[in-house]
């Protein structure tokens, strides 16, 4: 009897852990990264954090000198915190000339354009979808959504 009791227990403590961890699952939020081709397909997913980086990097199409965008995640945007080229005509096209750069933007689209040297890292890390697809049109935004469902989408990408 004593042996039936003890495995009851344990099924009911395994079951009670089973279904806290789904409850944390589904209240827990996680803060997330997403690069979106036009047509909505995701191509990139991680999560962040305030304080990340994000850097973008390409030649400017009007002066033909190579630019890097440093970002920085903040309170689920992103942050503008330097703009580093050689070209003072870029700095000025910015209209940073003479300033540090500003700008917060929820959303940010980048149009990859082969020739361009279009590249992305988020937290240091290269974002290789970017340049797999040639010239194409893409949508990067900070999001939130429960755990399992990030759990969810990074599983399936294979990532």
């Amino acid at each position: 009897m004593k042996t039936r009791h003890r495995k009851t227990l344990f099924l009911l403590s395994l079951l009670t852990v089973v279904l806290l961890c789904i409850c944390a699952l589904r209240l827990i939020d996680v803060r997330y990264a997403v690069l979106r081709t036009d047509d909505g397909e995701v191509v990139y997913l991680t999560s962040v954090r305030d304080g990340d980086s994000v850097v973008i990097s390409h030649v400017n199409s009007i002066y033909d000198a190579p630019v890097e965008e440093r970002l920085e995640i903040r309170d689920g945007q992103f942050l503008l915190t330097k703009v580093v080229t050689d070209s003072q005509g870029v700095l000025e096209y910015y209209g940073i000339a003479d300033t540090t750069p500003r700008g917060k933007w929820s959303t940010i689209r980048i149009f990859s354009t082969e020739g361009r040297d279009f590249s992305l890292a988020i937290k240091g890390i290269p974002v290789d979808a970017l340049n797999e697809r040639g010239n194409s049109h893409f949508t990067l935004q900070v999001q939130e959504c429960p755990l399992y469902r990030f759990l969810c989408w990074k599983i399936r990408s294979g990532s």
